[in-house]
């Protein structure tokens, strides 16, 4: 979502409540949990994590970044 649009307010609350409901419904996820083996690209997962630090850490400054 803050890729699409022009600037994107880390401090709405919503955003990081919405992450937390896909990611509990993914943990759930009994047909994810049979697959098992490998996450992916060590290269995807560590540019997800950096992705959200920096998001937690926007969300923490209540910051209002213009992303275009």
């Amino acid at each position: 979502k803050p890729f699409l649009s022009e600037s994107f307010d880390f401090g709405n609350q919503a955003f990081f409540d919405e992450i937390n409901t896909m990611m509990l419904g993914l943990a759930k996820n009994n047909e994810l949990r049979k697959i098992g083996g490998a996450r992916g690209s060590r290269h995807a997962i560590y540019v997800n994590r950096v992705y959200f630090g920096l998001y937690t850490i926007l969300s923490q400054l209540g910051a209002n970044i213009r992303t275009q």
